[in-house]
Formats: C-alpha cells, structure tokens, sequence
C-alpha cells in the first residue's frame, strides 16, 4: 500500500461539457429499491445462540492502519465517522450462502448479530449507530479515544475508516469491436441488467423507459434518478444510451451515492451494495455492477479485501451470486498500484486507453494516437484489463449531450457495457469466466511502467467463450495470417522512449510463417514467427519464433478456427529476445 494523507477520490478528469440546461428535477416514477436498518425493528427471538471461530488478534490489531491514521491527524478527543464489520457466525453453508433461500436465515443471523453488538457498542463509545440488513457492517460515529474499546467487542471483525468517496462513450465502442458484436452477433444486451452505483442517473430520453429500479443513499433527493454532477447518467448512456451505448436494451438500476459535488461516504456504496445483494432478485433480475468511484492517494498493488473488509465482503458475496463487479483503477497515473475498490481480489479493474487520437491531448499534453495507454490511468499488478475513455461523448441529465466524458469513470462503463453484450448472447457466463475471457483476448498494450494488459475486444472475448470459430483472417498491413489463414498474428513494439507501435508484416513467400519489422524499413526484419501443424504427434499446433532485437514486444496469436484463448507471448524493453518453441500452443480438432 503506498501511504498518502489524502484521501480525495478519483473523479472523471476535467474538460467535461455538459450541453444542457442545469436542470436535474427528478421525472421518473420509477420504483425504489428498498432495504431495512435491523435496528428499527425489534430484535429476533429465534436465533439467540450463535458460535464464531475464535479470534485472537489483539483489539489494536483489528483496527484499520488508515482509520489509525486520520485519528492521529484529528486528535483523541475528536470524533471519526468509522464502519465496524462483525464476525460471521459458524452455519450450515446453505444458512450463509449465496442462494435466495439463504436469505431468509441471512437477514435473520445480521440482525441478531446487530442488535447483539449495538448496546455494547454505545457503552463503548459508539454513536448513531446504524446497520444493514444483509450483511454484519454496523456504522457510526467514535472518539479516537474510544476505538481500542470498540474493537474490543465480542465479535469484531475489523473497524474501518467511513472514508470519503467520490466519482473518478461513444466513440471507443468502434475501437472494442463492440458494434460487429452487437449488430453481427446481435449482442444488444437484451435481458440483462446493471446497477450504476454513482451519482444517480437521470431518465435520459435515451432510456428512460429501461431504469427499472432506483434509490438515493445519501439521504438527500430520496429519488436516484436525481443526478446533481451528471456522472452517474454519462456512466449509464456508455453502457446503455440509444444513440451509442454499448447495451442498447440492457436495463439500469440508478443508485445514488455521490452528491452534487461528485463526493460521498463510504457507508453509502456499501450502503448500495447491500441493497442490490437483497434486491438482486427483483426488477429483472441483476447481471452486473458498474463502479467507477473509489477511495484515492491510497493504491495497492496487490489484493487489498483485508484492509477494507466491510467494503470487499458485499462485493464478494455478489460476486459468489454470480454478478460481476467492475471498478475504475484510479485516475492519479500511479505506477504501483490500483485505486479501492479496483484492488479487491475478484473485481475486475479497468484502466483506460485514449478512444481516438489528439494532437495535442487535452489531458496529457503532447500527441496521442488512438488506443495509447492515457496518462492518468492507475496501472498495477491488481490491473484485469484496459477500455477506452477521453474523450467521450455520452448522457448529461436533463436529455442534455456530455461532449467529453473521460477517466477510467469513462472506461469502466465500456467494459461493462461489453459484458452485457456477452451475457445477453451467454447468460451462463460465470464471473470468473469473463474475466479471463475479457483479460486473455484483445489487444495488448504496454504502459510507461512495463506493464502489458489486453484493451478488451467484445467479438474476441465472445468468441473465447462461446468456443466458436472467429472466422477467416484477415491479412493486412500490420496482421499476419499463417499456416493457410488458421492464425491470425498481431504484435506491437514499444521502443526505448516507452512509445508503443504497431508492428509492420513483410511477405515470407509461404503459407506457414511470416516476417515483422519494427520500423520503416522493410528491409529490417527483426521477427519471424511459424505455425508447425503436429497433430499426427502430440495433437498441437507448434508456434516457434525468433527475433533479432532488444525493443519490448507482445505478440498475439489466435485460432481464428477453433476460437479459445489466444497465446500471447512478451519481451521486456531492454532484453535481448529469446526463441521461443511452444509445442502445444493450440489443441487440434
């Protein structure tokens, strides 16, 4: 984790222009999501008796390092707003599961479990404390002074920082592949449905009719079709807007936890999540969760569900549920490391590439061709995969046009929109199977800090999953098709100055190899690659290479026939190339 006082959020970037009127009066009747505080309502009488694994971390020990941290800056005697997670108690796996059936015993052993700890909270020093219906995450308000009590509590998982929150089209959609998906295959994103955790979303003209659900957590417009900063419906028109969504007919639950400056409370989001877990049911059923908000100036780069356990355990359970979660990595250009909630283990975390190319780049400065890695983008080992972002145009509230949404707020609802492409054509998908469908297929790039992740291609990551064939290739200037047009060879080449480049392809003279070169010179060939057909030997095709340089390149090959995975082989800036003889590269018929 890298140490940072602030702890602002990542918002979408500046240079957003909203053409509308400032208009955001709420005109939709659409039904709220409703969840209940276990603590309004009397405690339950069927379930008194609870066991819990031992714990035997000292009370300090179970307490946040950056809840410690804003103590020290405020004071012992000052008052942080915290989130305290509780243990879950020891049941049959189908009493805590992920089932609809488990729910019933789910909301019963939270509430007991609330109504257990809140007296004991107070005398402690705990205020206003509040919980949830789903999940055993209790909120208030304590003293610095009075934490080590608190945490000393029976049943204390973790006690954490009530951190603050903020927000970090459709152009990029070309660049994705998106449209050959949803016209070709007809991937429209028909029957699935997204939760916008943001801002709200107000019932734009471009699909008002598909909000089906929504709700304001942040006690102030009572309606999550009230958006006050515009970044939940510029989120929503990316995934499902009509004039270029990527999932036209996909539906929209607006859940409001920003406010009108783009900031929040933590307590709000997980507020949001607990509210889609028990609704997930409802309103056509969940498919998916948009989040480009996060906690920023603290990045990990690696898993980091230990250090924010009230905030991972609703993303895992949904997650378990069968429902995807994405998450913007971050705008603050960090090298090491991935924003909260991006970082989580089984979240699928989004950076962002540029959708077309600026010359100059209002953001970044300099030129930048379409598809470059932007500069604000978060980058880190935690880091799935890269959609385009700036500069977008998408929703505003009041039917109005956003000209230049941007960020990896921008990105995250165009890999979202993507998978609701996917599921409306495989509904059966797991979580776990589109990530690695999203992270195995596209276009790699390379970022300033040497790390290589694919830009998602919607056709490739359909196509890896439904086992199909891709097709013919297609041979072009800078695409190899070898072994009679079975493999479809892409590579890209990042120079000594960090700059990324497509790789030109230069006749070989035969049907089962094919030479590159990295610069103007066609005369300079500097890598050959050849596909081997061994079926009557190990029953693979071989994939053997060589290369004459020491530049960074990435090349991606793929069964253009079989469909599946491509292989994607690297060099690092800077190596000498080695050959490389992969003898069981792909499966034969």
């Amino acid at each position: 984790m890298r140490n940072r006082i602030t702890i602002a959020a990542t918002a979408a970037l500046g240079f957003c222009f909203i053409v509308s009127m400032p208009s955001y009066a709420a005109v939709s009747s659409t039904p709220a999501l409703i969840t209940v505080d276990p603590l309004t309502h009397p405690a339950p009488t069927s379930m008194n008796t609870m066991t819990f694994n031992p714990d035997f971390r000292k009370p300090a020990e179970k307490i946040q390092p950056m809840l410690w941290q804003e103590a020290l800056r405020r004071g012992s005697q000052s008052v942080v707003p915290i989130i305290v997670t509780l243990q879950e108690p020891i049941l049959a796996a189908e009493l805590r599961g992920t089932t609809l059936a488990a729910d019933a015993s789910r909301v019963l052993w939270v509430a007991t479990l609330a109504h257990q700890f809140a007296p004991l909270a107070a005398s402690a020093g705990m205020e206003d404390v509040r919980a949830i219906s789903h999940f055993p995450i209790l909120f208030g308000n304590a003293r610095a002074a009075d934490l080590e009590r608190i945490a000393a509590l029976p049943h204390v998982r973790a006690v954490e920082f009530d951190a603050p929150v903020e927000g970090f089209r459709v152009q990029g959609g070309a660049l994705m592949n998106a449209p050959t998906l949803r016209n070709s295959f007809g991937g429209d994103g028909e029957g699935i449905e997204v939760a916008v955790i943001d801002s709200g979303v107000f019932p734009h003209n471009e699909f008002a009719a598909r909000i089906r659900a929504q709700q304001d957590l942040t006690g102030t417009t009572g309606d999550g079709t009230v958006d006050g900063a515009g970044h939940g419906t510029a989120v929503a028109g990316i995934i499902a807007g009509s004039g270029g969504g990527m999932a036209p007919a996909a539906g929209i639950w607006a859940m409001k936890v920003l406010l009108s400056d783009n900031s929040g409370q933590l307590q709000w989001t997980i507020d949001a999540l607990n509210s889609v877990y028990a609704n997930r049911a409802g309103f056509g059923e969940l498919d998916l969760v948009n989040l480009s908000l996060g906690i920023t100036g603290v990045v990990f780069d690696t898993d980091c569900d230990a250090s924010f356990v009230a905030y991972s355990t609703p993303i895992n359970q949904l997650i378990a549920a069968g429902i995807p979660v994405f998450a913007a990595s971050g705008n603050d250009g960090f090298g090491d490391g991935v924003s909260v909630p991006a970082c989580f283990a089984n979240v699928i975390a989004v950076g962002a590439v540029t959708d077309a190319a600026f010359n100059p780049d209002p953001f970044c400065g300099g030129s930048v061709a379409a598809d470059d890695i932007t500069c604000y983008s978060n980058s880190g080992v935690p880091l799935d995969i890269l959609a385009p972002s700036h500069c977008s145009s998408t929703t505003a509230p009041n039917n109005g046009t956003n000209t230049c949404f941007n960020g990896t707020s921008a990105a995250t609802p165009y890999a979202v929109g993507v998978a609701a492409q996917i599921l409306s054509l495989l509904p059966a998908t797991s979580p776990a199977q589109l990530r690695t469908a999203l992270m195995t297929t596209g276009r790699p790039r390379t970022d300033v800090n040497g790390i290589t992740r694919n830009r998602i291609d919607a056709v490739q990551a359909y196509q890896a999953l439904a086992g199909g064939s891709g097709g013919d290739c297609v041979a072009g200037p800078t695409t190899a098709c070898i072994l009679n047009g079975r493999f479809k060879v892409e590579i890209s080449w990042t120079d000594f100055q960090a700059v990324t480049r497509a790789a030109n392809v230069a006749s070989v003279g035969t049907s089962d190899s094919a030479l590159f070169y990295f610069g103007n010179n066609v005369n300079n060939w500097e890598f050959l690659i050849k596909a081997v057909n061994a079926c009557s030997f190990n029953s693979k095709y071989w994939i053997f290479f060589a290369a004459a340089t020491n530049v960074g390149y990435t090349v991606t090959v793929t069964d253009t026939q079989a469909g599946g995975p491509p292989k994607v082989y690297s060099n690092p800036v800077g190596n000498l190339a080695q050959a490389v003889n992969d003898i069981s590269a792909f499966n034969c018929p």
